[in-house]
């Protein structure tokens, strides 16, 4: 819930932020948010304890504890739609060949990493 999958590697990412830079950037704060989110679970924790501890506990505290959970929500909203944007651009990844592609004008892209010195190479696709 607060965490989402890894990328394959590096070419994917890359891939997707070649094919759709607002998808890319809407991933990358439904991230932050998911981990922040997750970190701040221990807090409430150890702030609902103290309230105890210190006799001013009430039970509409336990509402804080929701919170984290409310604003994940946001942020698998985020993710999910980062991902709607990159397929209707008809981005695929193919992890054998280590290539990303996509539709961009009516023509294939085809995003390449290398395994060394860190070229890469995106150009259109006009074979089958």
């Amino acid at each position: 819930m607060f965490i989402y999958p890894m990328w394959d590697n590096e070419c994917q990412r890359l891939g997707k932020r070649k094919c759709t830079p607002l998808g890319a950037w809407l991933h990358s704060i439904a991230e932050l948010i998911g981990f922040l989110c997750l970190l701040s679970l221990p807090c409430i924790l150890l702030y609902l304890a103290f309230r105890g501890v210190a006799g001013t506990f009430h039970y509409g505290l336990w509402l804080v504890l929701a919170a984290p959970f409310a604003i994940t929500l946001l942020g698998d909203a985020m993710f999910a739609f980062s991902w709607h944007l990159a397929r209707r651009r008809g981005f695929e990844y193919d992890s054998d060949l280590r290539e990303a592609r996509w539709n961009e004008n009516g023509d294939r892209i085809v995003y390449r990493c290398s395994s060394g010195n860190n070229r890469d190479s995106t150009r259109p696709d006009h074979g089958g």
